[in-house]
């Protein structure tokens, strides 16, 4: 991990998150969907949230991911609720057996 220093010249621990976040809704009705959302942007993160709450109440199931060095994207974890800073969220209808 590399060390950088803040406004004071305490060297701290540097975490780097991308800057932006990506949510693909995919949508039987609408097509997939594509939202990008810049984390620094409030109203941009808050589009990003609102767009995930109407699916969630469309009963949309959301996982939450990492890309991985190959393009694709890890193993995602079920998410309770929109966290702004996942790199790639993923949304999908409810699968309901028969």
């Amino acid at each position: 991990m590399e060390n950088i220093r803040d406004m004071t010249g305490v060297e701290k621990d540097a975490i780097y998150l991308p800057e932006f976040g990506t949510m693909r809704i995919m949508d039987l009705e609408a097509g997939d969907i594509e939202v990008k959302w810049n984390r620094c942007n409030k109203d941009e993160t808050d589009a990003a949230r609102e767009a995930y709450n109407k699916a969630k109440q469309k009963g949309f199931v959301f996982y939450k991911g990492k890309k991985d060095d190959e393009g694709g994207v890890s193993q995602g974890k079920i998410m309770d609720g929109f966290d702004e800073k996942a790199e790639i969220i993923i949304g999908r209808p409810m699968v309901q057996g028969g």
